[in-house]
């Protein structure tokens, strides 16, 4: 039950939004062997969403201590990744509707019924073009991202290599920045925008971040703080 929980945190993230190009996107799930039980595949396919959700989300991944994806940023707002996560949901959801309930336990019936219904609900959606919405006074992802710049949440900073993949993942969210911006416009022009009220309140949010002082800057933290390459390649502290 623990897994599939996950799972459907996972599941709810993904359709938020929040990756790379399709042909970048995870492998097809493997066609189930003659000796895999329909229980094992369903362990499987449930184990193969996970890693697949964790390569699309790699913020995601980095909040849950998952360090595998620390260096990407993904602009889950972006067309490709739009329809990258959307394949993914339509993938897992045939692959673990087609396992026949009957030769489940109840445990795993229940896993089952759950996920599928998620599934379903994440798919429906899409139905709403919440990618031209990016910003608002409730959720931000410059504040998601300074967050993770402070050096005291979810991205370590205790190595080199720590500190090299956050200046990749800088990267990626100015390639966020700028699909939100095309996105803002579209909305714009479509009529799919925040409620004024939210986006005043918004607006404070994303000005306390512009600083004159580069030491004002939360992200400056870490510099201040920059270790130096230790034994075994290990940053420590400067003296």
């Amino acid at each position: 039950m623990k897994r599939f929980l996950i799972l459907s945190l996972a599941t709810l993230a993904l359709s938020a939004g929040c990756t790379r190009a399709p042909s970048d996107a995870p492998r097809d799930a493997v066609a189930p062997t003659a000796a895999e039980s329909q229980a094992e595949q369903l362990d499987r396919l449930f184990d193969e969403y996970w890693e697949a959700a964790l390569e699309l989300n790699p913020l995601r991944a980095t909040f849950i201590g998952d360090h595998r994806y620390n260096d990407r940023f993904p602009v889950s707002i972006s067309p490709d990744h739009i329809a990258a996560t959307r394949a993914l949901l339509e993938r897992s959801l045939a692959a673990v509707e087609a396992v026949p309930p009957e030769t489940l336990d109840e445990q795993r019936r229940l896993s089952q019924e759950r996920f599928i219904r998620d599934m379903r609900h994440s798919l429906a959606g899409y139905r709403f073009p919440s990618e031209l919405l990016p910003v608002s006074q409730f959720f931000s992802m410059p504040n998601r991202f300074a967050m993770l710049g402070l050096g005291t949440s979810a991205q370590p900073f205790q190595t080199v290599t720590d500190y090299e993949n956050f200046l990749q993942r800088m990267d990626g969210f100015v390639a966020w920045v700028d699909q939100a911006i095309v996105n803002m416009r579209q909305g714009m022009e479509t009529g799919v925008v925040q409620p004024a009220i939210l986006m005043e309140r918004t607006i404070p949010q994303l000005e306390a971040h512009i600083v004159d002082a580069p030491g004002d800057s939360l992200f400056f933290r870490p510099v201040a703080e920059l270790p130096r390459r230790g034994p075994g390649g290990r940053a420590r502290a400067p003296a």
